[in-house]
Formats: C-alpha cells, structure tokens, sequence
C-alpha cells in the first residue's frame, strides 16, 4: 500500500511539473509575441512621425515660396 501510494504521488508530481512546463512555455510564447507586437507599434510611431515631418517641411516650404512670390510681387508694384 505503501509503494502505490508513492506511485500516485510520483505520477502527480509529474503530472504538475508537466503542467507548469506548459504554463510556462505558454507564457514565454504569449510574451514573445507581446514583444514583436510591441516592436511594430513603436516602429508605426516612428513611420507616423517621419510622415508627418515630411509632411509640415512641405507645407513650409510651400508657404516660404508663396510669401516669398508675394513679397517679389509687391516688391515689384512699389517700383513702378
């Protein structure tokens, strides 16, 4: 009686430890995964914030070149 019951035990132990096993890869696995999605929305800030860089030195320059035609412009009518 004695042995059986350290069979059950010993098959209860190794049934835990497999269990944990799994918990544990299941959470490495979640967490690696976490990870790389993590890594893509940091690298989606970057793309959205260089886009919008580009975007505003665009508009600036676009602006500098209209106030500079306008400045050219009147420049040009207070000479006649």
């Amino acid at each position: 009686m004695n042995h059986d019951h350290r069979s059950e035990s010993g098959i209860v132990l190794l049934e835990l430890l497999i269990a944990m096993t799994l918990i544990v890869g299941s959470i490495t696995v979640a967490h690696a995964i976490y990870s790389k999605l993590v890594m893509k929305a940091v690298q989606l800030e970057q793309s959205h914030a260089v886009w919008v860089q580009q975007k505003n030195q665009h508009e600036m320059t676009f602006y500098l070149n209209r106030l500079k035609s306008q400045q050219s412009q009147n420049s040009a009518q207070s000479k006649r």
